[in-house]
């Protein structure tokens, strides 16, 4: 009965030092299968995100439902028209092809953002620049050239309201700008908004909150000329 106890007692230590050495080789082995779920999630969304990037084809490129020569002559019909709709509606189409940097299809992507830089905003005809870069960009975000076309007229009409001392619209337009990626032009036009904010508020006695108006701005990235109006402001308040 003893023998047959003892037996026993060994076999259950096998069992559970064989138990033990199959668990620590899976962990030892399989160590991703230890991550949280929520990495996982956050992976897979990096993934969606870099696919964004690199314009993997989102549409089946072996039978195409329009070929490159027919997107080419519908890009041409909507420049001629100023048609941003159906200018936006081709490209994305070029975009889910993955055929954007086909010479051709590149070139004229590239011609009606100069039409809307030269025509729209070198002219200050700002919200028609922003118009057709909203329109373009929101359909292909991808597009550097139309997002970039919206930064440029959003600090245009930024500068207007600044130089008009309507300082909450222009805060407004910078915060547009800082929301559609970090560019320098908004981080700039903000802090120059809030200079002038601190500058009244001071004008006024009111120390304490344009001393606050300049914190809001000190994190950000601003050339070195704003930075030195920001700590020569501060100087002049603290004084």
């Amino acid at each position: 009965m003893k023998n047959t106890k003892l037996n026993l007692s060994i076999l259950i230590i096998v069992i559970a030092a064989a138990a033990g050495g199959i668990f620590l080789y899976k962990r030892k082995n399989h160590p991703a299968q230890e991550q949280p779920a929520v990495q996982d999630e956050q992976s897979e969304k990096d993934e969606n995100l870099t696919s964004k990037i690199e314009f993997e084809p989102k549409k089946d490129v072996e039978n195409p439902e329009f070929s490159k020569e027919e997107l080419k002559k519908k890009l041409e019909e909507a420049i001629g028209n100023k048609d941003y709709k159906n200018f936006a509606d081709i490209l994305r189409i070029i975009y889910d092809y993955n055929w954007q940097g086909e010479k051709e299809l590149l070139e004229l992507e590239s011609k009606f953002y100069v039409i809307g830089a030269d025509e729209y905003y070198k002219k200050g005809n700002y919200e028609e620049g922003l118009r057709m870069a909203e329109i373009i960009s929101g359909k292909v975000f991808e597009s550097w050239r139309f997002k970039y076309l919206r930064v440029l007229c959003l600090e245009g009409l930024g500068l207007e309201k600044l130089e008009k001392g309507d300082y909450d619209k222009a805060e407004e337009y910078a915060m547009k700008m800082l929301s559609i990626e970090f560019r320098p032009e908004g981080a700039d036009l903000l802090a120059r908004v809030n200079i002038e904010k601190a500058k009244t508020a001071y004008k006024n006695g009111k120390t304490n909150e344009a001393l606050s108006f300049l914190a809001k701005v000190e994190d950000y990235e601003l050339t070195k000329e704003r930075r030195e109006e920001i700590e020569k402001l501060k100087l002049e308040i603290g004084n």
